[in-house]
């Protein structure tokens, strides 16, 4: 049996890394090369978060997936929103962070825990299936699953849309 506090780790390091960059919302670089880092972290942090909760039904995880799926359009839809430019100079793609994402995952979290302190019966083997707080924690997991593919939408979609970005300004410079 892991000690209590290692519960609340996993959504502290993905609270703090969530605020890391929301403070940072004004226009920043965009690295290509290390766009991956982020989703992959926020992903296992989640899918570490969700797998403490009892196996839901087959149904369930279907509900999971399309969650997931879902942000993933939600993901694509804000990035193909998002202004980005090549500095005519330096060739640095920049970008200017929503706020409303960082919202989003931050009240998942915040839900997803409130709901475990409010009934403490979804922390143990109480949570049985159909137990009104086990479908809680099963919609605040399936929100957490959403933000997930939001974010992988919009990194995949920011990349697909800065290649030809970074590739004209390669060209236009070389010619």
């Amino acid at each position: 049996m892991e000690p209590h506090y290692l519960t609340y780790l996993a959504p502290l390091i993905a609270v703090a890394l969530i605020l890391w960059r929301g403070y940072r919302a004004k226009p920043s670089n965009v690295r290509l090369g290390r766009m991956w880092i982020m989703p992959v972290i926020l992903t296992l942090l989640t899918l570490y978060v969700v797998s403490l909760a009892r196996t839901p039904p087959l149904m369930v995880v279907g509900a999971f997936l399309g969650a997931a799926l879902l942000g993933g359009a939600v993901g694509w839809l804000r990035a193909r929103h998002m202004a980005l430019s090549v500095h005519p100079e330096t060739g640095t793609l920049t970008s200017a962070a929503t706020p409303l994402g960082t919202l989003l995952i931050l009240a998942l979290f915040a839900l997803r825990y409130g709901l475990k302190l409010v009934f403490p019966e979804m922390n143990g083997a109480s949570g049985t299936p159909g137990h009104v707080t086990q479908s809680a924690l099963w919609w605040t997991d399936g929100g957490l699953l959403f933000a997930a593919g939001m974010i992988w939408g919009r990194a995949i979609t920011v990349w697909l849309r800065a290649r030809p970005l970074l590739d004209a300004h390669r060209a236009g410079n070389g010619a």
